[in-house]
């Protein structure tokens, strides 16, 4: 499980410029470059504010429970980061503090730094009783993913009707998102009750990467959040973007590129084993008379869909 920071950052705290920004000053670069050829624009061009970062990460030091800060930081991190040379070119999200406070669908234009309805995914962070889920939608093929590291948690219909409401405001479409099927792609599952933020961050970064989650052998959580701390570290301490980008504990392998399923069930045996009295307790997130049984559509493979209540 992770917390949600009591005291959580402004939505304008990390300032991330992508294309179509109109910062000051960038505005007369943006003006000299306006007779480029048309295959320019597809380039993205970021100039992210690490010394605000470093100073909000400084504020909120990492522990075993993840905040806002770190989940809404390391987004902005990897826009710059990765800045369209991987799978996923193009990516924005939704600052999760706009989920903690009753604010109206409208605001939400507040909690995405330069939006641009022509991306491939937006990531939706939410914190849901102190447990992080994540969100992705699919703008091109109008659809909502989900990814909980803790699969027998029952997220309320609400948070997912809320969710929906604001990819239709962002992206100005009349299609009810909340009424289409949601996928639920099977990912990397917890062992603890501390960990759903550093899962989180491992999703994100497995569908800029590879544009989708992968199974991973010889995964090692310890080692992600030591990996994802070094990158917090640096970044405080340099006031820079990371010269170096930890690679993964484990080996990451597609789904879809024949791995070799007797190795991965007998990877998933040794982990159950090794964790069978380290099982945490969940009940009160539990609500087994409101489950969405139906409209549950599946990649690939078979899912557990008593995720969602109705």
């Amino acid at each position: 499980m992770s917390s949600s920071s009591p005291t959580s950052s402004s939505p304008s705290t990390s300032s991330t410029l992508t294309e179509g920004s109109s910062r000051s000053s960038s505005s007369s670069s943006s003006s000299s470059s306006s007779g480029n050829d048309e295959s320019t624009k597809s380039l993205l061009t970021v100039s992210t504010d690490y010394v605000d970062v470093s100073k909000h990460l400084r504020n909120d030091p990492m522990t075993d429970l993840l905040t806002d800060t770190h989940i809404s930081n390391f987004l902005v991190i990897c826009v710059d980061y990765f800045n369209g040379n991987e799978t996923i070119k193009k990516f924005r999200f939704v600052n999760p503090t706009f989920f903690e406070s009753p604010y109206q669908i409208e605001d939400v234009t507040n909690f995405v730094t330069d939006f641009d309805p022509d991306i491939s995914v937006l990531f939706i962070p939410l914190c849901y009783h102190t447990h992080w889920v994540l969100f992705v939608l699919r703008p091109k093929q109008w659809h909502l993913e989900v990814y909980n590291s803790l699969e027998h948690i029952v997220i309320p219909s609400v948070y997912r009707i809320k969710v929906a409401n604001v990819c239709e405001f962002l992206f100005n479409r009349t299609k009810k998102l909340w009424l289409q099927p949601m996928k639920l792609p099977k990912c990397l599952q917890q062992k603890d009750g501390i960990s759903c933020g550093v899962f989180l961050c491992v999703y994100i970064e497995q569908i800029i990467r590879y544009g989708r989650i992968c199974e991973v052998i010889n995964f090692n959580i310890e080692e992600e959040r030591l990996r994802l701390d070094w990158i917090f570290f640096e970044v405080q301490h340099t006031q820079q973007k990371p010269t170096f980008w930890p690679p993964f504990s484990g080996d990451p392998i597609l789904v879809s590129e024949g791995i070799n399923e007797s190795n991965l069930q007998q990877q998933h045996q040794i982990e159950d084993s090794k964790d069978d009295e380290s099982e945490t307790s969940e009940e009160c997130f539990e609500d087994d008379q409101n489950v969405i049984l139906t409209s549950i559509k599946y990649i690939e493979y078979p899912q557990n869909a008593e995720i969602f209540d109705e």
